[in-house]
């Protein structure tokens, strides 16, 4: 007999059940996993179902995107699909080493004018794809500071490819998908 009362589940669909019900109902499991105010009353709930009941959100897909911000060459183009008339004397050799998972954060990315503080600062949150569930990846962006949504594809149904984006916009959130990025041409 184990010594670990089971967690039981104080509201809900599962009132009175222990927490392990849910991993039937992955749906369920998912939507209460992104709601604030679960995760902020029932933080013991949620980092349970967080850690055990979901799939994990780094993925091989996943972490093909973020290595490609170790590559010097794939940084610069992806600063100039950001920044598309910024000139390129600004920003070679001024690319910082990135950041990877900094609080919460995939990769953070900072571009400095002439060794100052000024620049430009990129808190990308990646994800291979999105599709319904984008008003989630929302959510969590904001909550830990990112500010691009880098991404290969967007498969929703429930809102266009443009109402995807402008969603993101009103948030001062860029959308830039990895095709954006391998059409900028390098110079010699």
């Amino acid at each position: 007999m184990s010594d670990k009362l089971p967690v039981i589940l104080p509201f809900g669909k599962y009132k009175g059940q222990p927490i392990e019900v849910l991993k039937q109902d992955e749906s369920y499991a998912n939507w209460l996993s992104n709601q604030d105010w679960f995760r902020e009353k029932y933080l013991k709930h949620h980092t349970i179902i967080i850690n055990n009941f979901q799939e994990p959100s780094e993925t091989p897909a996943h972490n093909s995107l973020q290595v490609l911000f170790l590559d010097e060459d794939f940084c610069y183009k992806f600063f100039k699909t950001m920044y598309p008339t910024i000139e390129d004397n600004y920003i070679e050799d001024l690319i910082q080493s990135p950041l990877f998972e900094y609080k919460g954060i995939d990769v953070l990315l900072a571009h400095l004018w002439n060794g100052t503080p000024d620049g430009i600062y990129c808190a990308v949150e990646i994800k291979p794809q999105v599709g319904d569930d984008y008003p989630a990846v929302l959510r969590q962006m904001k909550s830990n500071g990112s500010n691009i949504l880098f991404l290969e594809s967007y498969t929703g149904q429930g809102a266009t490819l443009a109402q995807f984006i402008k969603t993101f916009e009103l948030s001062d959130i860029k959308v830039i998908f990895k095709h954006e990025v391998d059409r900028v041409k390098l110079e010699d």
